[in-house]
């Protein structure tokens, strides 16, 4: 390896140290607490808990209690990633996962700027590209694991290509294809959308294009089965209908400005919508796009991309034509552009991409590929700067936040010390978009098992218990609180009393934790009196919380 290489690969190293920034090893969890970073974060070590004790992670037993329930986590390859890093904590884990998946990403790219190009500078661009897409630092910011492996998105535009020259390495592809999918249902979907825009043109070859597909199509479908299996079954911890996001009926646009617009601009505006933990950032940086342009046009190594990138460049526009977040209409009707067809045919699995701007994870490969190209061109200072400029043009002009938002961690931990023995965990009061996020990642503190989960307001069976539903009674804006961020609560909060007494020691609940700076003061009182008057006296009360034996049956 040439001494040019080496250093090449150590100034990638480097940027992704900045991407990174305070990097692993500082306070707190990497995403923000409002994302789906406690879910993910949590999912994460749910699944390698039950791997690790013989069992398949597909029911959950400690959370959604009391009756648990078929869940599926969506971030399979990394939980399995993380599986060697459960003795360094939650915490650590997280965070040195999600800087494995960019460390992973840079990586790709860097591989496949010096395969294309055969120059350092190119190699170096392709990898920060990748490294530090706005996608993927919004990605981070929301706590979205499944969607931060875009590594795999990166073999799959590079193995497809290259079966497209050389059919006998359709295997590759099918199994790029297959890791897709393992990382996200969506990818898997974007990258088979990949293929056909591929093998779409002349020569054709019908044959190993089918047995990409249909090799990808059989080998994944045990990762659908179990998916679907989940969601639909009768005891389903979370529902597919549960998913926040669009249907197809009302075809989700990509707006056109997402992609070229810098600044703290975003579509949808989820932090307008009350959602400031989940950002899709498209920005593509007019760096990276004008070079990546250029390249295209005049680079004649990219004459066999250029069609199929500007087939799936078509695609990557959306189902219909939005521009600064206005519907662009024709005689009232949205004007459909050409994703729109995969919305419309019958029985189309595309119905289920209920994020189409998520596209961008195939889109980020294609840049790169363009700008290492032009890279490559240029004269070496101005190679070596353009990467500069396009990191820069990421952390600063993007509406990714960087350095990256942190959540926090482990606070409530010397509260959680003094549980009584045995038993669940009851945290009050709950609230769907904010507390309850806490609480679930609070269950890594105290291993207990708890009633919340992802997207879990407060079960049916707790809501309708004589106790806990008069303690839900007592707090104020009950729907605002069972509301999940920006998507509202389906059917009614409050539900009609069970006759009796509370059947929370029944059901193995061994405490009730009150955060008392989530009340105001006269639902503090009116819990506290409904707690004493069911339990007697507090184990603990301090300025940290309250804790309420309750004893089992």
């Amino acid at each position: 390896m040439q001494r040019s290489t080496v250093l090449a690969a150590l100034a990638l190293l480097t940027a992704c140290a900045v991407v990174l920034w305070p990097g692993p090893f500082a306070p707190g969890l990497i995403g923000h607490p409002t994302g789906d970073l406690a879910y993910h974060v949590w999912g994460t070590d749910w699944f390698g808990g039950e791997l690790l004790q013989g069992r398949l992670p597909l029911y959950t037993r400690i959370t959604h209690l009391p009756d648990g329930g078929w869940l599926y986590h969506p971030d399979p390859l990394g939980a399995l990633l993380a599986l060697p890093l459960r003795p360094l904590g939650p915490a650590l884990a997280w965070n040195l996962l999600v800087s494995l998946q960019v460390l992973a990403a840079a990586a790709g790219g860097f591989v496949l700027g010096r395969a294309l190009t055969d120059n350092d500078a190119g190699a170096l661009t392709a990898g920060v590209v990748c490294a530090a897409s706005p996608f993927g630092l919004g990605l981070i910011h929301s706590g979205l694991s499944e969607y931060q492996g875009l590594v795999w998105p990166i073999l799959a535009v590079w193995a497809v290509h290259r079966a497209a020259e050389s059919p006998d390495r359709w295997r590759l592809a099918a199994f790029a294809l297959w890791l897709c999918t393992a990382q996200a249902f969506y990818y898997g979907v974007f990258g088979a959308l990949w293929a056909l825009c591929v093998f779409a043109a002349p020569p054709w070859r019908l044959i190993p294009l089918a047995k990409i597909l249909l090799t990808w199509l059989v080998a994944s479908l045990p990762l659908i089965a179990a998916a679907t299996g989940s969601f639909s079954a009768q005891e389903a911890a979370f529902t597919a209908q549960e998913a926040p996001g669009w249907s197809y009926q009302s075809l989700p646009a990509t707006d056109l400005l997402s992609w070229v617009r810098p600044g703290d601009w975003v579509h949808p505006d989820t932090p307008r919508m009350g959602n400031p933990g989940i950002l899709h950032v498209n920005y593509l940086g007019w760096a990276a796009l004008i070079a990546a342009l250029w390249a295209y046009l005049r680079d004649p190594r990219l004459a066999a991309w250029r069609r199929p990138a500007l087939f799936f460049g078509l695609f990557a526009l959306g189902p219909s034509l939005s521009f600064n977040r206005r519907l662009i209409t024709l005689g009232g009707v949205a004007s459909l552009l050409p994703m729109a067809a995969l919305y419309l045919l019958p029985f189309s699995p595309w119905r289920a991409v209920h994020h189409p701007y998520r596209i961008a994870a195939f889109v980020v490969p294609l840049l790169a590929i363009g700008a290492a190209c032009a890279a490559s061109r240029l004269p070496r200072v101005l190679g070596y700067a353009l990467p500069a400029v396009i990191l820069a043009e990421s952390l600063f002009a993007s509406a990714a936040p960087w350095p990256l938002v942190r959540a926090p961690f482990g606070e409530d931990a010397p509260l959680y010390a003094a549980l009584p023995a045995e038993g669940h965990v009851l945290d009050w009061p709950p609230d769907n978009s904010e507390a309850n996020r806490g609480y679930v990642l609070n269950q890594l503190i105290h291993r207990r098992g708890i009633p919340y989960g992802v997207s879990e307001f407060l079960p049916e069976p707790l809501r309708r218990d004589p106790l806990v539903g008069q303690l839900l009674r007592t707090l104020r804006q009950v729907d605002r609180r069972a509301r999940d961020r920006d998507v509202p609560f389906h059917g009614r909060v409050v539900l009609p009393l069970e006759p009796g007494e509370t059947r929370l020691g029944e059901w193995g609940f061994g405490a009730v934790v009150v955060h008392p700076e989530r009340l105001s003061p006269p639902e503090r009182s009116q819990t506290k009196r409904l707690l004493r008057e069911a339990f007697g006296p507090p184990i603990v009360e301090d300025e940290r919380g309250w804790v309420f034996g309750v004893s089992q049956r």
